[in-house]
C-alpha cells in the first residue's frame, strides 16, 4: 500500500509541476482560494482525499492511475478530453451563517468622534452628544464631518428625509445591544427618486452596518459621476456594508452604480423588493451591481424578490458571490452578466462582456422562479460548489446560459459566453426542466450564449419525484439544431458526447438534508457545504 501511494504522490507532483503550480501563493482563508498546488491550512480537508491516516479515501484526480481505498489495486481513472483539471481550489471550511450577526453588531465600540441618535433628541439643540442626541438619522448625517460615527439608539426612526451621506469614512451603526430601525417608506413609490441611505459620490470608505432600512426607491444606494458629464466618472469606493436588513424598496434592494468599486456587503438580510409594483411585472432586484468592480457579496439572505437576487452586469470585474443563500426569486437566483445599455460600459471593454471573471461559490439557491444560476455574456466567469434546488420553475434551467440583448442598441455587441466553468456543483430538480441550457437566437442575424468550449465536470444532477431519482435528466443546447428548427436535447450520455466533457458528473439523488447537504458518497465535493462535514455549522433561516 505505501509503494502505490507515494506512486500517486510522485503522478501529482509531477502534473501539478508541470501545471507551473508549485508553490503558495498568500491569501486570506476567508475569501480567498487556495491555489492549484497550494498547501492547505491547517485543519482544513484535503480536497482530493484524507491523507492523514496514510490512504487516499477517494479517487478523483485525472491522472492514469489512482488508488483504490476499497481493496489496495489500481484503478484507471477517467480521461478528460478538455484535459481541465479537477477543482483543487477549495476554500477552507466556513462556517455558512447567512444574515445579521448580531454577536459582532453587539460587540461595535463607538469611536472618538460620534454622534448620537435618539428617539428623544432634539435636532435643534443637539450637540450629538450623549446627553443631547438628534432625533433624527437625516440631521446627524447632514452633520457629519469625515470620520465620524454616528451611532443610533434603539428604536424606529420614521425619516422624511432621504439619508445622504457626503464626506469619506462615515460609520452608521445602531448602539451596541440595540437595535435601530430606519422608516423611509414615505419615498417608496413609482416616480421616487429617494433611497433609504444614500451613498454619495464622495462618501469613499464609509459603512453602513448593525440597522434595519425599511423602504425607498432603493433601500440603500451608491452614487456615481458616470453620466455626470465630466472626466472624472467614479462612484462612491470602498463602501462597507455589514450586518444590516434592508427591505420594502420600490426597485432594487441594494443598488451599487457604475464605478462604486470594492463594494463589500455580508452578513445581511435582503428581502421584500418591489413593493407597489406589479408581481408579474416586476424590475426589483436584491442586489443590482451595473459595473462595479470587485464586489464581494457574502453570508447573505436574500429572499421574496420579485426579480432576480443578484447579479452583475454592465462589465462589472471580478465580482464574487459566495457563502449566501437565495431564495424565492421571481426571476434568477445569481446571474453573472445580464442586460445592459452599451452606455454603461467601460471604453476599454469594446467586447461588451457583462461580466468579466466573475466567481459565484458556494452559494445555496432554491425556488427561484428563473435560472439558479445564469451566465449572460460573461467571460471567464467561474460556477462552483453551489448547491442548486427547485429552479427554473416558469423559465430557464438551473445552470442556463443566456443572451444579452443590450437594450437592443444598433451600437450594441452582444457577445457570448466566453471561457466559462461550471464544477463540482450539486442540482436537484422536483420540476421537469433541463439541467442545463444554452440559448441561441434568430435575432440580429444570430446570437449564441456559448461561445467555444464548456469546461463542466465534477457535478452532481438529479431529477427527483417521491425521494427517488427519476431518469433521464437532460439538457437542451440552442446552437445545435435540427431540421425542424428545435434545439439539441440530450440525455446525460447524450449531453457528455455533445459537450465533450462532464465525464465525471453524477446523475444520482444527492439525497439533500434538511440544510440541503448531500448524505451520499458519489457528491461527497460537491455542493456549497462539502459532504460529511458537520452541520452544526450551517445557520440557515
Amino acid at each position: 500500500m505505501k509503494t502505490e501511494i507515494l506512486k500517486l504522490s510522485i503522478i501529482a507532483s509531477l502534473l501539478l509541476s508541470l501545471m507551473g503550480c508549485e508553490g503558495s501563493s498568500g491569501g486570506d482563508e476567508h475569501n480567498s482560494t487556495i491555489a492549484t498546488g497550494e498547501v492547505l491550512p491547517e485543519g482544513v480537508s484535503n480536497p482530493i482525499g484524507d491523507t492523514q491516516n496514510g490512504e487516499m479515501d477517494d479517487c478523483i484526480l485525472p491522472t492514469d492511475e489512482c488508488v483504490d481505498s476499497d481493496d489496495d489495486n489500481l484503478s484507471p481513472a477517467i480521461s478528460r478530453p478538455n484535459g481541465l483539471l479537477p477543482n483543487l481550489q477549495f476554500l477552507p471550511e466556513v462556517d455558512m451563517k447567512v444574515g445579521v450577526d448580531y454577536d459582532y453588531c453587539n460587540r461595535v465600540v463607538p469611536t472618538n468622534s460620534v454622534k448620537y441618535v435618539y428617539t428623544s433628541g432634539d435636532d435643534n439643540s443637539a450637540d450629538g452628544s450623549m446627553s443631547s442626541p438628534y432625533k433624527t438619522v437625516f440631521k446627524a448625517v447632514e452633520d457629519a464631518q469625515a470620520g465620524d460615527m454616528i451611532v443610533i439608539r434603539g428604536g424606529t426612526y420614521v425619516e422624511t428625509g432621504e439619508i445622504r451621506v457626503r464626506v469619506p469614512n462615515v460609520t452608521i451603526t445602531s448602539y451596541p445591544d440595540e437595535w435601530a430601525v430606519i422608516d423611509r417608506s414615505s419615498s417608496t413609490y413609482a416616480g421616487s427618486n429617494k433611497s433609504g441611505i444614500y451613498l454619495d459620490v464622495d462618501s469613499d470608505g464609509s459603512t453602513v452596518q448593525c440597522l434595519e432600512i425599511k423602504g425607498g426607491l432603493y433601500a440603500l444606494s451608491t452614487e456615481t459621476k458616470w453620466d455626470w458629464d465630466e472626466v472624472d466618472k467614479m462612484g462612491a469606493t470602498n463602501i462597507t456594508v455589514q450586518s444590516i436588513k434592508a427591505h420594502d424598496s420600490y426597485a432594487d434592494v441594494v443598488k451599487v452604480k457604475p464605478n462604486s468599486d470594492d463594494f463589500n456587503i455580508s452578513y445581511s438580510e435582503l428581502y421584500d423588493s418591489g413593493v407597489g409594483q406589479d408581481a408579474d411585472d416586476c424590475n426589483a432586484e436584491g442586489i443590482d451591481n451595473v459595473n462595479a468592480d470587485r464586489m464581494t457579496a457574502s453570508h447573505l439572505y436574500v429572499h421574496d424578490i420579485c426579480s432576480n437576487g443578484i447579479y452583475l452586469k454592465g462589465g462589472a470585474k471580478d465580482g464574487v458571490v459566495e457563502y449566501s443563500f437565495v431564495e424565492d426569486t421571481g426571476e434568477g437566483g445569481i446571474m453573472l452578466g445580464f442586460d445592459t445599455s452599451p452606455d454603461y460600459f467601460d471604453a476599454n471593454n469594446q467586447e461588451m462582456y457583462e461580466a468579466i471573471s466573475a466567481k459565484a461559490h458556494h452559494n445555496l439557491i432554491k425556488n427561484a422562479k428563473g435560472a439558479g444560476i445564469g451566465l449572460y455574456a460573461s467571460k471567464d466567469s467561474e460556477v462552483y460548489n453551489n448547491t442548486i434546488v427547485d429552479t427554473s420553475s416558469r423559465f430557464h434551467a438551473p445552470i442556463y446560459f443566456g443572451i444579452s440583448f443590450q437594450d437592443g442598441a444598433e451600437n450594441a455587441n452582444r457577445p457570448a459566453n466566453i471561457n466559462p466553468s461550471v464544477h463540482h456543483n450539486i442540482v436537484s430538480q422536483h420540476n421537469d426542466t433541463p439541467i442545463v441550457s444554452i440559448r441561441y437566437s434568430d435575432e440580429f442575424d444570430g446570437l449564441s450564449a456559448l461561445d467555444g468550449d464548456l469546461h463542466i465536470d465534477y457535478n452532481c444532477y438529479s431529477f427527483v419525484l417521491g425521494g427517488f431519482t427519476v431518469p433521464p435528466i437532460y439538457f437542451e443546447d440552442g446552437r445545435d439544431r435540427d431540421a425542424n428548427d428545435n434545439a439539441w436535447r440530450g440525455d446525460f450520455l447524450e449531453w457528455r458526447t455533445h459537450i465533450e466533457d462532464d465525464y465525471n458528473s453524477e446523475n444520482i439523488n444527492p439525497q439533500l438534508n434538511t440544510k440541503s447537504v448531500t448524505q451520499i458518497e458519489e457528491c461527497r465535493y460537491m455542493g456549497y457545504k462539502r459532504g460529511h462535514s458537520l452541520t452544526d455549522d450551517i445557520i440557515l433561516p
